[in-house]
């Protein structure tokens, strides 16, 4: 009988026009899949290439130095030692008992943040950045023993004998030389008192001189401690399962995570490793011991130009940074920003985020490919944010794309220079009603004598990033914004290196004076690993559970991404 006779032939000729639905759940499985998968091979065949440079470094290295056979072999298994340990501490499970929990420093509505100290555990067997070298370059090979070691051996023996003979005649030789210089240094010992108790009073004054400048050098050591790129104390958040009850919020998770751990700027806050257990989810991230930019407004009010001028241009970086990764935030205020050790800032919180090239209404089949059009300018309709700093895009739900991240940096910048946001009402409908009617609400302030309290060339940017549509493309208006008078004399490229208006004063690494913990002050306790946890509320089944955070665990290796 021929194939052509066979009955699932005509079956699939007369289903092969069909078009097939398929559910947003198993949508969104298979795009991490396909993510997972991804970034698993790309990771795994760079650390094959790099891998095969450092055994070609190794054989380099044995030919200049004209190697014996013995020595070879015992080169190339210490080479191929290091790498298969390098595999096996990246095979191994992180743990909460890894860390030691100092202090709770935050919670919000999806979990908890912990001040927390690695124990050599993690540091060591989970390959922190800066913890493990797999470079040969600056290392010396170490070298077995040649086949002529028994003969240099028996050399040396002969050689030890003479050399113990020699030594005893000069000993005799030094016994009466010292007879003799002891009567001499009677003399000499009371023209050097005499000396001694005026070098005493200079050494006086130099040993304060000194002890003055070791004081500074202690203090300049503790800010480049704290300026380390591996810090003794980390940032742990922690987010319960069960809260992340829904597809959406599911989503936000696994955004935040895929944003954190692609990422590779200065600007953003860093991820270290995730992992999890039957209960929770752990993202261990970079501390920054300044607190964020909304507490530093609350306790000074208002900054000046200058200081506004700053942190803006940091703001437009660290967003610029974003949009490049192929993200929108859709939730920048002042929260978000942290502030560092050395007084630079951070942009945090990616839950909200959203990928600019991918949109939830033009889906129609797994395997069909969006248009370049469509990638060009990408609309958005889900109502996210924080009241306040609310694009009118977003509450008309007519769509809106990257642009609406620019908005929220113009109200930053009114409330920098303000004290206050520039549609506060006295309540959310209140707010939300100024927004959506910015054309005649937003005014500049004014002191009581009806003095303009932000500069003129502040409030042109003001309004040129608080406009709805915006014109230009978002990459092509970021860059005209760049280049407002408002940054004359602002060099974006070299911004890192001009010290910030605000530096945190602090008295070690561990110091949370600059987070309002009074809420925490009860929590007393190390954190401890949930397993088959009984009691917990079953809004997911643990086979759900299972599958939704499959892939979730990620630890970053310095010899895959460049600081």
């Amino acid at each position: 009988m021929s194939l052509e006779n066979e009955p699932i032939w005509d079956q699939y000729s007369e289903n092969k026009n069909k078009v097939y639905k398929i559910s947003s759940e198993v949508r969104d499985k298979s795009a991490l899949c396909k993510s997972y998968l991804g970034k698993y091979s790309l990771e795994f065949g760079y650390y094959l290439h790099q891998r095969k440079k450092r055994i070609h470094l190794a054989k380099k290295q044995i030919q200049e130095r004209k190697m014996g056979k013995k020595e070879i072999k015992f080169v190339m298994k210490e080479v191929y030692f290091n790498e298969s340990m390098f595999l096996r501490n990246r095979r191994t499970r992180i743990i909460v008992e890894d860390f030691i929990t100092l202090a709770k420093i935050g919670q919000g509505s999806y979990g908890e943040v912990f001040l927390v100290k690695p124990k050599t555990s993690f540091t060591q067997s989970k390959c922190l950045p800066n913890t493990i070298d797999l470079d040969f370059q600056n290392k010396e090979l170490q070298l077995g023993k040649n086949e002529k070691e028994s003969e240099i051996e028996k050399e040396t023996e002969i050689q030890k004998e003479k050399e113990k003979e020699k030594e005893q005649e000069k000993l005799n030789k030094k016994e009466k030389e010292t007879e003799i210089q002891k009567d001499k240094k009677e003399e000499t010992k009371e023209q050097e008192t005499e000396k001694e108790t005026e070098k005493e009073t200079e050494t006086e004054k130099e040993t304060e001189i000194q002890k003055k400048k070791e004081k500074e050098k202690e203090k300049d050591n503790e800010k480049n401690r704290l300026k380390e790129k591996t810090p003794s104390v980390l940032a742990l958040k922690r987010v319960k399962k069960s809260s992340v009850n829904t597809q959406t919020k599911m989503k936000n998770i696994w955004t935040e995570r895929e944003v954190l751990a692609t990422h590779n700027s200065p600007w953003l806050v860093k991820l270290l490793a995730t992992f999890q257990d039957d209960e929770y989810l752990y993202f261990v991230m970079d501390y920054h011991s300044g607190g964020d930019l909304k507490s530093l407004i609350s306790e000074v009010g208002a900054v000046n130009e200058d200081a506004a001028k700053f942190y803006l241009a940091e703001m437009f970086l660290s967003v610029e940074d974003l949009h490049k990764q192929g993200f929108i935030h859709r939730d920048i205020k002042p929260e978000n920003f942290l502030i560092s050790s050395d007084g630079h800032i951070k942009l945090t919180d990616f839950g909200l985020s959203k990928n600019i090239f991918m949109d939830q209404k033009n889906w129609k089949t797994t395997i069909e490919r969006m248009t370049r059009e469509e990638m060009n300018k990408p609309k958005h309709f889900t109502l996210v944010g924080t009241p306040n700093y609310m694009s009118p895009e977003i509450l008309s739900r007519k769509g809106y794309d990257n642009s609406i991240d620019f908005w929220a940096l113009g109200c930053i910048l009114y409330e920098l220079l303000a004290g206050s946001p520039p549609f506060l009402g006295r309540g959310v409908k209140e707010t939300l009603r100024n927004i959506i009617f910015y054309t005649k609400t937003l005014t500049s302030p004014t002191t009581t004598l009806n003095e303009q309290i932000i500069p003129e060339v502040a409030w042109d940017l003001i309004t040129k990033l608080l406009q709805v549509p915006i014109q230009d493309k978002p990459e092509i208006f970021l860059q005209k914004m760049k280049k407002h008078k408002f940054f004359e004399g602002v060099d974006f490229d070299q911004i890192r290196e001009i010290t910030p208006p605000f530096v945190p004063q602090l008295e070690n690494e561990m110091d949370i004076s600059y987070f309002d913990t009074s809420y925490f002050q009860n929590f007393d306790g190390q954190l401890t690993t949930v397993i088959n946890h009984v009691g917990r509320p079953k809004l997911f089944s643990k086979k759900d559970i299972n599958n939704n955070f499959v892939g979730f665990s990620f630890r970053r290796y310095k010899s895959w991404y460049k600081d």
